[in-house]
């Protein structure tokens, strides 16, 4: 329900401004088939802080996206609703109680049937969402666009940094992850990945250029469910 949704966030504008028949938030949240969450956290960002700052600038950029698309038609059709953006002020410094926030949000959208599209934010917060969609759907996999493959144990002191995410989606959450774009791995990971062969398939940026199967190999690695991640590094500069 929206109501359950709405104790977590706060007031944010709507993705892409499109027409919206409802009179009120409740029939439209009812009545669309995706759910758009920001989630404003860089609390375990290396190098330069901001990217909490993601959500907002996504959703203010998107007000130009045409309502348009001469393959898809009118996609606002199916109902997009952006609930807002979670409010974790207070806990910013504790990835812990992020990623349970983000977790217990993202449970009550899941449980609506909803089709949950989270903005980040930093690649930490996936953990959370993931869970979510891990309870509902068992046998459920990651597809994971990255320069890294994101599987230290523990990063900056903390076993819920963006470095570590895919590593507790893994260990924790007993899903397979399929990264691809990949330019940069540490020893650790990589005696990870040759550990755990059958859990984690690796597509290096190197090699995905020269590779026309790439896609069709990468999908033979998948699960029946599907959860994507993109971290915006993991397109080439």
């Amino acid at each position: 329900m929206l109501n359950n949704v709405r104790r977590h966030v706060l007031s944010s504008l709507q993705f892409g401004a499109f027409p919206n028949e409802f009179k009120n938030e409740s029939d439209t949240y009812k009545h669309s088939k995706v759910i758009i969450m920001g989630v404003p956290f860089d609390g375990t960002a290396t190098y330069q802080t901001g990217t909490k700052m993601g959500p907002n600038a996504i959703l203010n950029a998107s007000v130009n996206i045409e309502p348009y698309d001469e393959e898809l038609g009118e996609i606002y059709t199916l109902g997009i609703f952006t609930v807002g953006t979670l409010n974790i002020e207070e806990i910013h410094t504790v990835p812990e109680k992020v990623i349970e926030t983000v977790y217990r949000t993202s449970k009550e959208i899941v449980k609506d049937g909803k089709f949950l599209v989270t903005l980040g934010g930093e690649h930490s917060i996936s953990q959370g969402v993931i869970r979510a969609y891990k309870e509902k759907y068992k046998r459920l996999s990651i597809l994971q666009l990255d320069a890294h493959l994101d599987l230290m144990e523990q990063f900056g002191g903390t076993r819920c940094s963006h470095a570590s995410v895919s590593r507790r989606v893994v260990e924790d959450l007993k899903c397979k992850v399929t990264s691809f774009g990949v330019r940069v791995v540490s020893r650790e990971e990589q005696n990870f990945v040759k550990k755990n062969k059958n859990a984690i398939s690796v597509f290096y940026a190197r090699d995905i250029h020269n590779n026309d199967n790439w896609h069709e190999e990468a999908i033979d690695t998948l699960d029946d469910y599907v959860y994507i991640t993109l971290d915006v590094d993991g397109l080439d500069p």
